[in-house]
């Protein structure tokens, strides 16, 4: 979604420039803030594939709130997906450090950030690939697998791998 950001504010002559830049600001300021609050609150023991499969539908419903409407809508999105990955990197950080071996840890962390830079280079592709569609048509229909398609196969995934 945020590789979607670029052409939906290029493309908005409402929107300032600079207005893709207030968008990432606004959602690393989202993100400290949701970090700083998920350190402080004492979190149950929640089972994490619940944790993962829900913020992957909270993340695309808030994206896509982000695309509709104003060009200040997309900066506040995503500020609210900031604040929501909070909880979620706490929890999950705390869950692989406490199930993964002292050997393989380093190992389990490089992977997680490769694999997620690998997914950020993808998007960023995909979007010039299909930069001949409507930035706002290909952001819906993102936000929509995001929501319905992510969480159940998520789901699948998880419970095959869960112990």
């Amino acid at each position: 979604m945020i590789a979607l950001g670029v052409p939906t504010l290029q493309d908005d002559p409402a929107a300032p420039d600079g207005a893709y830049g207030y968008a990432l600001s606004a959602y690393s300021a989202g993100a400290l803030l949701g970090l700083w609050l998920a350190g402080r609150i004492r979190w149950p023991e929640v089972l994490i594939p619940r944790v993962l499969v829900g913020s992957a539908a909270l993340y695309g419903l808030i994206a896509a709130s982000g695309f509709i409407g104003p060009w200040w809508a997309l900066p506040l999105s995503w500020f609210v997906w900031g604040v929501i990955f909070g909880p979620e990197s706490v929890m999950t950080d705390t869950y692989v450090a406490r199930t993964t071996p002292d050997r393989t840890l380093g190992r389990t962390y490089a992977m997680w950030s490769i694999i997620a830079r690998a997914g950020a280079a993808l998007a960023y592709i995909l979007v010039l690939i299909a930069s001949e569609m409507n930035p706002d048509t290909l952001a819906t229909s993102t936000a929509i697998a995001l929501t319905l398609v992510v969480p159940p196969t998520l789901t699948l995934i998880l419970r095959h791998t869960s112990p």
